[in-house]
């Protein structure tokens, strides 16, 4: 787990295992949080991924979820919505090649959200969930 952009607050990488109102917290005084989890031990060649994430922020942002493309070395945005005060639950199915997000058995994905303003915010991460067939 690390912090991209911004300040932790609360909260651990377990804090993201269960839906439990446990929240990673992730604060930020310049419009712009992000944070990154790791995956290991995936299979080579999956047929399904699926990532699910559970928070809100303490002000309406954009929020992205984001997963790590090999292949390009870069994030590749799955998932662009607005995020508001109250937590939401989004099941992103991710898009394209399976085999550019899982390297060595490891995956990564990100949370990212921001306001066009340059007001501070808090993001509270409840869930991030990463689930696939092989």
């Amino acid at each position: 787990m690390s912090v991209l952009t911004g300040t932790q607050l609360s909260g651990n990488v377990s804090s993201l295992g269960a839906d439990d109102d446990s929240y990673y917290v992730l604060s930020t005084t310049n419009a712009g949080a992000q944070w990154a989890a790791s995956f290991r031990g995936l299979p080579s060649n999956i047929a399904s991924l699926t990532v699910t994430y559970k928070g809100h922020a303490t002000a309406n942002c954009t929020q992205n979820v984001n997963l790590w493309n090999w292949y390009y070395s870069a994030w590749v945005s799955i998932s662009n919505t607005p995020a508001g005060t109250s937590d939401s639950t989004l099941v992103i199915p991710a898009p394209g090649l399976l085999s550019d997000y899982v390297f060595l058995g490891e995956a990564r994905a990100s949370l990212q959200c921001f306001r066009t303003d340059s007001g501070g915010f808090d993001v509270h991460s409840n869930l991030l969930k990463l689930t696939y067939t092989p």
